[in-house]
């Protein structure tokens, strides 16, 4: 009789070169090859190894939290231990960003990349986060699990050019005559505007709309066809400070030419959140015109009216008569420079989609979808400081570009004159401004350049085909886990009959006290955030993952009432032993204003059992499950004897079973090979550190 005792590890080789001696395979040799009489059997007398086990994601138990990535904030407002709990939404001007892990049954690694793959879809929401990795941590001796870290950080300051990569793409839902809300099934030539808008995703719109060469939008039809509209929904704008140039020489137009007020702006340049524009060609009307998929947030790309019904942008508006002209498709933008027709005046205007109270806070929701005119001339800073606003009828300074630049939560609007030097038209608050554009929130996450011109064709004395040219775009490609349409707003849904999406609304989002022009009293204590000594957002990130409602909420970093649709992945992550709010204290500093936390060893489990398996000898058995023959030679139970299924595990059976190796001569062995195998014989690779098998041979009986 012999025993033979077989280890994973073994001192005499470099396991890492040898490549063959993992926990769940390995071989061990012999000097000298030792001998198995004829007619022998074999058996298993013992198996010691450790296990990671699974772990496991339900969803609505443990597969949901949350990443904030702003300013950082004191929990009370009045910074004491007492008072009350600051209100996340009202108080601040950032978002949550929701993550959801994928339910089902994970190994580390496949755990380790699942996260990953979730966290990193949250970070996308934010055009400058991102998750850098998700890896676990193993104890330097045994190589078995610790836990896992959890890095998050801002993306590289270094901005590229988006120029290359910008299409144009109708706006749709309204025509181009501002006749806003016709049906769509009747008018869909006026949607589209032109029938030269034709084109999939990557097609380029016929050259009289579109110079790709130049990067001109191109006001072409007559004067009673309105204006052309178009939005750029490829990549968008970095608050790490991204810009964007429009060249408005060839745009203006000198004198009014549209008495009828038909479209009051000879020209329009800014920024919008996702709108439904014709990105691709999903069928045909009977009457031969397209028909385009409404890729972006088609139903809730607007606010909602004061009665918290959302519209149906497909209907007439007198069906719904409590909504103003103003909120049109093609009309809508968030923040926007325009050249504004006022009798026989043309003026340079600034106006920001926000909410303006006189007095009192009162009803926000009543006040979002207010269009407030910024009153630039009023900053003594603004190098159009002056009386009212600029006359571009006159344009003493001969004004050839705008320029939108977003330096953390504030925007700057600057412009060049005849003798090319840069000016500031709007300042930030850093620079002394007062009359700040409101900052980004949610529904503004991402935004996307859009521009409109008035079609001119027909227009006596204009002075040629009028233009709008993308001079410049420093932005940031958009994530591909989260292409346009699949942004914070666009999936954030308000439903009344269903409930929040996100746990905060969009139109919450948009009436948060600093997204009012006319801040004052407690949207006061808000500051705008900028960039640091590195560029980079001067932002803090935390993790949120778990909610919890107790008695005393002083007793709790981070009380979120007004989000309701928890977290609960605190256990899932890990993280029992911590707060259910990681900050960037509780964590490891890293590159680019990041953090890495590093959480306790997540909850795991043995969903199966194992078997061992010694291919090298000569033993036979059926596995009936596979329906093939086997090596298999032994049943490891789920559980030790001590009731345990995952970690250090010792088995030993009173009752060994032994299969016949059907030798008639003796065998000479020097190697042997030995796996740890599920029902279905795939390599157990939970397995961790040192796995001893033992072996006893003995003649047959």
């Amino acid at each position: 009789m012999s025993l033979i005792i077989c280890s994973s590890q073994q001192d005499r080789y470099n396991e890492n070169e040898q490549g063959n001696a993992r926990a769940y395979s390995f071989s061990n040799y012999l000097g000298n090859a030792m001998e198995i009489p004829a007619y022998s059997e074999v058996a298993v007398q013992s198996v010691k190894y450790t296990r990671q086990g699974q772990f496991s994601i339900r969803e609505g138990e443990n597969d949901r939290g949350y990443i904030y990535f702003g300013q950082e904030f004191v929990l009370n407002n009045d910074g004491g231990t007492g008072g009350d709990t600051m209100n996340i939404v009202a108080d601040l001007n950032q978002s949550f960003l929701p993550y959801q892990l994928e339910p089902g049954d994970y190994k580390t690694n496949d755990f380790c990349i699942m996260v990953k793959r979730a966290l990193d879809k949250a970070c996308a929401f934010h055009p400058d986060l991102q998750c850098d990795s998700v890896t676990p941590t193993l104890n330097a001796t045994t190589k078995t699990l610790e836990g896992i870290s959890y890095s998050l950080g801002q993306r590289t300051k270094v901005l590229s050019s988006m120029l290359s990569t910008m299409v144009p793409r109708p706006v749709l839902e309204c025509e181009t005559k501002q006749e806003p809300y016709l049906d769509r099934s009747v008018d869909i030539a006026k949607y589209q505007g032109f029938t030269s808008w034709h084109g999939g995703t990557t097609s380029t719109p016929s050259a009289d709309l579109w110079d790709s060469v130049n990067h001109r939008v191109i006001g072409k039809g007559s004067l009673d066809e309105g204006k052309t509209v178009a939005m750029f929904p490829q990549s968008c704008m970095s608050w790490c400070g991204g810009s964007i140039t429009w060249n408005i020489v060839n745009a203006k137009m000198g004198t009014s030419v549209n008495a009828s007020d038909l479209c009051p702006n000879q020209w329009t340049v800014g920024f919008t959140r996702a709108q439904a524009c014709g990105t691709e060609k999903v069928g045909t009307y009977p009457d031969g015109n397209d028909v385009w998929g409404r890729l972006g947030n088609w139903r809730r790309s607007l606010p909602y009216d004061a009665t918290g019904v959302a519209p149906n942008w497909i209907v007439r508006q007198d069906d719904y008569p409590n909504f103003d002209e103003g909120v049109a498709s093609q009309q809508w933008y968030d923040y926007r420079v325009c050249a504004e027709e006022s009798g026989t005046d043309i003026f340079l205007k600034v106006y920001a989609r926000c909410f303006e109270v006189e007095s009192t806070i009162g009803n926000r929701l009543d006040d979002q979808k207010e269009e407030v005119e910024l009153e630039y001339w009023d900053d003594a800073g603004s190098d159009m400081s002056g009386a009212s606003a600029y006359d571009l009828g006159t344009d003493t300074q001969g004004i050839k570009t705008i320029t939108f630049t977003c330096i953390g939560d504030e925007i700057r609007i600057g412009y060049t004159n005849n003798a090319d030097e840069p000016k500031l038209l709007v300042l930030t608050k850093k620079e002394g401004g007062t009359e700040v554009l409101p900052p980004v929130t949610g529904t503004k996450l991402r935004l996307f350049p859009k521009c409109d011109i008035l079609n001119e064709d027909s227009v006596v004395g204009a002075g040629g085909q009028k233009y709008l040219e993308i001079t410049s775009f420093q932005g940031r490609p958009l994530a591909v886990d989260r292409p346009y349409g699949q942004g914070w707003y666009e999936e954030n849904v308000l439903n009344p009959m269903f409930g929040v999406g996100f746990g905060e609304d969009a139109d919450s989002s948009d009436c948060r006290l600093v997204n009012m022009i006319n801040a004052t009293g407690d949207s006061d204590a808000w500051a705008p955030v900028g960039l640091n000594a590195d560029d980079f957002l001067d932002y803090s990130i935390m993790l949120i993952t778990e909610f919890e409602q107790p008695e005393n909420v002083n007793d709790e970093k981070f009380h979120p009432t007004e989000l309701s649709d928890g977290a609960n992945s605190i256990y899932a992550l890990g993280f029992e032993d911590f707060t259910n709010v990681l900050e960037l204290g509780d964590g490891v500093a890293q590159g680019n204003v990041g953090v890495k936390w590093t959480s306790a060893k997540p909850p795991t489990t043995a969903l199966h059992s194992y078997f061992v398996s010694c291919p090298t000898l000569t033993q036979l058995s059926q596995n009936f499950g596979k329906g093939t023959p086997s090596k298999m030679l032994y049943h490891v139970p789920q559980f030790s004897n001590s009731g345990a299924d995952v970690g250090a595990l010792f088995f030993e059976s009173p009752e060994k079973t032994y299969l016949r190796l059907g030798n008639s001569e003796k065998i000479s062995l020097n190697t042997l090979d030995i796996n740890i195998v599920d029902k279905n014989e795939q390599l157990a690779d939970e397995l961790e550190g040192n796995t001893i098998v033992v072996l006893h041979i003995r003649k047959e009986k």
